[in-house]
């Protein structure tokens, strides 16, 4: 079950919240509020597709991304899977015969390290909204007029909540008292989770890197080395399906992007979230294999 909204009531509720809290986010397409959760059933704010590459979007953590990388990957297999995209380049390196094996190389090097970043250490989530946003809004109101206090606190009596789930609501384009209701329906724990920042901004670096560095680098290099299309045609084949096994999994992890806990050192995995993992490790051995195919095809020795 998911609460959603129209883009007017959105609207409606942005221009309300708005004046309320200044250091909240506005999402650049509200994302949805849903139950989720077999291990530990909770409310989940589930991103957009485009406010989940915005780091501003996530939840907040007292963690650096270099204490999350010490954690260690949690997931072996999908870490050998981000990690074995150094296996093409390495063939590219080994049997060079042009300037382009060396480009090639280079992205495949550059998406590995993004994308062990984002599949394998920044994986985590936080508390998005706990409910206690009034705190935040009288250090706000400490930090503005006594007329612009006053029109916040009228904003929030109109809402019947004291706008406890402002931040969730803005979030998810629907009201405070939306919000707590859903929660309501659930019980404990009340607070609504989300992927947080590093989370995010490791999915902006991984996919910046895909679209500009790396597949213009082995584009190049196929052009260089096997210029004929139809020689090129059955790898843009085995891309498609092994992308139609990306979008799968991004299926599952849209359902739920916060599908684990952590206890005791060990993660439990959800069912869903652990459909999406195995989609997505998948994917990524099946572009390896074809990156690596590619590397060795090599019609034109003196090219």
């Amino acid at each position: 079950r998911f609460w959603g909204s129209s883009s007017s009531s959105t609207a409606g509720v942005r221009s309300s919240l708005g004046g309320m809290a200044p250091d909240v986010y506005k999402p650049v397409k509200p994302g949805k509020l849903v139950h989720a959760g077999v291990s530990r059933p909770r409310v989940v704010l589930c991103l957009s597709q485009v406010d989940e590459h915005i780091p501003a979007a996530g939840a907040d953590t007292d963690d650096g991304i270099l204490q999350q990388v010490c954690k260690g990957p949690h997931n072996s297999v999908m870490f050998i899977s981000c990690v074995g995209f150094a296996l093409p380049a390495i063939v590219h390196l080994y049997v060079h015969r042009c300037f382009a094996d060396y480009v090639a190389a280079f992205g495949l090097l550059c998406v590995t390290c993004t994308s062990t970043l984002c599949d394998a250490f920044c994986i985590y989530h936080g508390v998005y909204d706990d409910g206690n946003n009034n705190n935040n809004n009288n250090n706000n109101n400490k930090n503005s007029n006594v007329g612009e206090a006053s029109e916040r606190d009228s904003m929030a009596s109109s809402f019947g909540t004291d706008s406890s789930y402002e931040r969730a609501a803005l979030a998810g384009g629907i009201t405070p008292n939306a919000v707590e209701k859903l929660v309501n329906e659930k019980g404990d724990p009340r607070e609504i989770v989300a992927p947080d920042k590093w989370n995010n901004f490791t999915r902006l670096l991984d996919r910046a890197t895909c679209v500009a560095i790396t597949a213009p680098s082995l584009l190049w290099w196929m052009w260089c080395v096997r210029p004929c299309i139809i020689g090129n045609v059955k790898y843009f084949g085995l891309f498609g399906i092994a992308f139609a096994c990306n979008l799968m999994g991004q299926r599952y992890r849209q359902a739920n992007p916060c599908g684990f806990t952590i206890e005791d050192g060990k993660r439990i995995v959800d069912p869903d979230y652990r459909t999406f993992e195995r989609f997505h490790f998948t994917w990524h051995f099946l572009l390896i294999s074809i990156f690596t195919m590619s590397a060795l095809d090599r019609p034109t020795p003196g090219a």
